[in-house]
């Protein structure tokens, strides 16, 4: 108890130290916290962005020359062009007595080789949207060839949504409209962006005095 009586004012400057040392204990805490938050954060981005980049050179080429193979089939074969403009995946909207449909249903190594093809594309965007790739990359890096690949195979998609099976390919129509979209976007801010730098190289018009001024 003398102690403590010899030493009260000593004790009093450590109890009032305590908590502004508490304080920024508990801020250097939160800081690494914030560090190793970030740290594992841009670590995921990485492995995110291989993985990525991994698909894409997997599942690229391969689609590309499954793309090959159909259009020699279809060569091989003389097969009709389409001649129809699709603005949907949907069976319905085929247009009737097409010389192509037809053909395309006749042969069973053509539609063969084209349920390999949107298969292998289904996978691709089943891919991306599921997480396991980083889709904004990947829109960056590929939008342009997925939206492309997707529209020349409209009426292939179409053809296997029948009635029987109305939900064919949904995951490649599923990305296909959403980078769509996205890119109709970007194209309006891309031209606006245009717009503006133009105009911002336009000089000045000095404003014109009028009489008597």
């Amino acid at each position: 108890m003398d102690y403590l009586i010899q030493h009260k004012n000593q004790i009093e400057i450590l109890y009032l130290l305590s908590g502004p040392i508490m304080l920024v204990t508990l801020l250097i805490g939160l800081a690494q916290l914030w560090l190793v938050r970030k740290d594992i954060a841009a670590k995921y981005k990485r492995e995110c962005l291989n993985t990525t980049l991994n698909i894409f050179d997997q599942k690229i080429p391969k689609i590309v020359e499954l793309q090959r193979k159909l259009y020699e089939i279809e060569d091989e074969g003389n097969v009709s062009d389409f001649n129809y403009e699709m603005k949907t995946f949907n069976f319905r909207d085929l247009p009737d007595g097409n010389t192509w449909i037809t053909e395309f249903q006749s042969s069973p190594k053509m539609r063969h080789a084209a349920i390999n093809l949107l298969n292998e594309i289904e996978l691709l965007a089943r891919v991306i949207l599921s997480g396991m790739a980083d889709e904004d990359f990947a829109y960056k890096a590929e939008n342009v060839f997925y939206i492309e690949t997707v529209s020349q195979f409209k009426s292939h998609i179409a053809f296997f949504r029948d009635p029987a099976h109305p939900n064919t390919y949904e995951v490649i129509i599923e990305l296909y409209e959403r980078w769509s979209k996205r890119r109709k976007i970007d194209d309006v801010e891309q031209k606006i962006k245009q717009s503006v730098d133009e105009l911002s190289t336009v000089p000045k018009v000095s404003k014109i005095r009028s009489i008597g001024q």
